[in-house]
């Protein structure tokens, strides 16, 4: 204990201070957390308010009852990181952050941490408004929204994102300085998502979806796609996860998508990465919104870091990250595009040979671009207010 003592006293001291919920419903902060703690000497206060299985925000009672936990929650965190002494010299907010950060707006600078770094993964304003629809931008509650999380933004020293994208979007969309976003790779489970063997031919091409289905993933143009293949028997798709669009899913199998077989329930990582060894495709994500052009979805890390040949759509993250590359390291169609997808799938289907290449140029990139040493160094130079290498 006195070795690991004096070990965690040489490393910088971090606070990290949040809502958040570090589970693999959320793998991005649990995975993040436990690369700080190997980088940092890490004091954590921490109230979670996202359920550690995923999903909406629940608790017993109603609106009420989620109301008062929810500002419950961040009252004490905000009290309890007022308390700490010395005041922090930096501090960390992991997703959720913007209602943390909002609240320490209020307080004196002479208060807060002297450099605050948060986690920026989901805006809420962009997931309301542009994402979901929930709101019309001109809504007063969209524009209220939008106030807080700018404001929220504005007084970090640094804005965690995860692509140049969203860097972009965020400055763009908030008002705020470019230099304040700083593109981080997504933390990743590399336990369970390691490198493995393509799967013995079993007569039939399994291609694989991951997903909750929210509209960048573009699950309708995969659908379609399933429908002009039909008649291939050699061809079937597997759809894992449940979410948003649900319903375009349930149509389609109960209008008789026989090559279609569709697992709703959660899965655990090793669950998730046995569904990815047994594929000999895996489907990024297809949809025609912007938010498609923008992200790298988590799904895209797992099945690169195991090596399966990859079909998403052509955008600008991955026309951006393949010149970095050197090459394209997908087989890339152009967004919402069921034609274009279902000829893709044929013809890695009828191409071992491609598709071992492709899985070798898959997890090359991986190892390149989305790995996690590159984002461990990457966040604690940012966290330190280091230039990134």
């Amino acid at each position: 204990m006195r070795a690991e003592s004096a070990a965690a006293s040489t490393l910088p001291k971090l606070a990290v201070i949040g809502v958040h919920t570090a589970s693999e419903a959320y793998p991005n902060t649990l995975h993040s957390m436990q690369g700080l703690r190997r980088h940092f000497d890490v004091n954590e206060i921490n109230i979670p308010l996202l359920p550690r299985e995923g999903g909406a925000m629940r608790a017993r009672g109603g609106l009420l009852s989620k109301a008062w936990k929810f500002v419950s929650a961040h009252a004490r965190v905000i009290a309890k990181g007022l308390a700490m002494r010395p005041r922090p010299v930096r501090a960390y907010v992991p997703y959720p952050a913007p209602i943390l950060l909002f609240a320490w707006s209020l307080v004196p600078r002479g208060l807060r941490p002297r450099r605050i770094v948060a986690d920026a993964f989901i805006s809420l304003f962009d997931t309301v408004v542009n994402d979901r629809g929930l709101l019309r931008p001109a809504d007063w509650r969209a524009r209220i929204l939008w106030r807080i999380e700018r404001r929220a933004y504005g007084i970090a020293d640094a804005v965690i994102v995860d692509t140049d994208q969203n860097a972009e979007f965020y400055a763009s969309l908030f008002r705020l300085p470019r230099e304040l976003f700083i593109a981080v790779p997504l933390a990743t489970n590399e336990r369970e998502f390691t490198l493995s063997p393509p799967p013995v031919h079993r007569g039939a091409c399994n291609v694989l979806f991951v997903g909750t289905l929210v509209p960048l993933h573009g699950i309708s143009t995969i659908v379609d796609a399933a429908k002009l293949l039909a008649g291939r028997q050699d061809i079937r798709f597997t759809i894992v996860g449940t979410g948003q669009q649900a319903e375009i899913l349930e149509s389609a199998l109960r209008a008789g998508a026989a090559n279609m077989t569709w697992e709703r329930e959660w899965k655990t990582p090793a669950q998730l990465a046995f569904c990815i060894r047994q594929a000999d495709i895996c489907l990024g994500v297809f949809g025609g919104g912007p938010k498609t052009q923008r992200v790298c979805p988590y799904k895209v890390y797992a099945y690169a870091s195991m090596g399966r040949p990859i079909i998403t759509a052509r955008t600008a993250w991955l026309e951006r990250a393949a010149a970095r590359f050197g090459q394209m390291p997908f087989t890339a169609v152009t967004a919402a595009d069921a034609e274009a997808l279902a000829a893709e799938i044929a013809r890695l289907a009828d191409d071992e040979a491609l598709r071992g290449v492709m899985a070798s140029r898959a997890s090359e990139f991986y190892g390149a671009v989305l790995a996690n040493r590159i984002t461990f160094t990457a966040l604690r130079a940012s966290i330190l207010g280091e230039a990134n290498p």
